[in-house]
C-alpha cells in the first residue's frame, strides 16, 4: 500500500471507496497469506513518509469508512494493521490506538462486530466533546 494514499485518507484527501479501490488486490494476496499462516502477514508500505501523526480524527474517519462500507472489513484491517505496526505512523492518543486494536478478531477468518464499530465511533465523538 502506497503510504501517501494511507496518509490521503486520514486526512480526507480521498475517500475510502477509493482507497478500498487503490488496496483491493493487495488486501486479497494478504487475506490469502493470512489464511496460510494465521495472524502473520505483515503490511508493507511503500514510499518514504518520515512520521505522521494518526489523529481522533483520523481514526474516525478510518471508523466511518468501515461503518459505511467504503472499506470493506477485511481492507479495514488490513489498513488497521499497518497503521499499528509500522514504525512511521504515531498515534496522538494511546486511548484512541486501543479503542480500533480492539477491533481486530483475534483469530483470521474472524470477521469485526459493526456494532462495536459503532459503540467505538460513539466513544471517539464522546472524546472530543470532553
Amino acid at each position: 500500500m502506497k503510504a501517501t494514499n494511507l496518509i490521503a485518507f486520514l486526512n480526507g484527501g480521498i475517500a475510502g471507496r477509493d482507497l478500498q479501490s487503490q488496496i483491493a488486490a493487495e488486501v486479497d494476496v494478504w487475506t490469502k497469506r493470512l489464511s496460510e499462516r494465521g495472524r502473520s502477514a505483515p503490511v508493507t508500505l511503500v514510499g518514504a513518509i518520515g512520521s505522521f501523526d494518526i489523529t481522533r480524527q483520523g481514526a474516525m474517519r478510518l471508523l466511518d469508512a468501515l461503518i459505511t462500507m467504503e472499506l470493506s472489513p477485511t481492507s479495514f484491517t488490513y489498513v488497521l494493521d499497518a497503521l499499528l505496526l509500522s514504525e512511521n505512523f504515531r498515534w496522538t492518543s494511546e486511548s484512541v490506538r486501543e479503542l480500533l486494536e480492539d477491533l481486530i478478531p483475534l483469530e483470521s477468518g474472524l470477521s469485526i462486530d459493526i456494532g462495536h464499530a459503532w459503540k467505538a465511533r460513539e466513544h471517539l465523538t464522546a472524546m472530543r466533546e470532553n
